[in-house]
């Protein structure tokens, strides 16, 4: 109920919403920021060492929760607390799984494989985000396929940041 107290001043719509999303993304870096640099601590106690893609995985974990919180926050400008939630914490297991699911709809009828494919570009793929594999098996990370993902989820982010900026200034209060 902030948004009826904020709007009433001079702040654009648009304003607030992303001053929003600044201001979790802002919050969820330093708790990122500490969780990580707890997690580092405890792998170079352990192994006395630590490795590149270690801080790749760490770094596009924080990729994929920026994404996360734009996907929330464009469902919360339609959606109630409730159902917000639970939209992205389907996208979420969507995301992550969405690979897997268009493999096996490759065995269906026509019609399923074509709406597998439209949900598979459409919705977010977060296994294109996920590079803990490459960290746990210390397998080398193609610099192109870090770029690719880097600029998906920065595509991605955007994005869903204009359509709730867009979807947020057509709501009447």
């Amino acid at each position: 109920r902030t948004v009826f107290v904020v709007l009433t001043k001079p702040v654009g719509r648009h304003q607030f919403l992303l001053g929003k999303f600044f201001g979790l993304a802002s919050t969820l870096f330093v708790l990122w920021a500490a969780m990580a640099a707890t997690y580092l601590a405890l792998v170079f106690f352990l192994a006395h060492s630590l490795s590149g893609q270690t801080f790749l995985a760490l770094f596009f974990i924080l990729v994929e929760l920026v994404l996360l919180t734009a996907l929330s926050l464009f469902f919360s400008t339609f959606a109630s607390p409730v159902m917000s939630m639970v939209y992205v914490f389907s996208l979420f297991f969507v995301g992550h799984n969405s690979a897997t699911w268009k493999f096996l709809a490759q065995k269906a009828s026509p019609l399923v494989r074509f709406f597998t494919d439209v949900a598979y570009y459409v919705l977010p793929n977060l296994k294109d985000l996920d590079f803990k594999e490459a960290a746990v098996y210390a397998l080398s990370v193609d610099p192109v396929r870090v770029l690719q993902s880097l600029s998906y989820g920065i595509a991605y982010t955007s994005f869903l940041l204009a359509a709730a900026v867009i979807v947020f200034s057509l709501r009447e209060f």
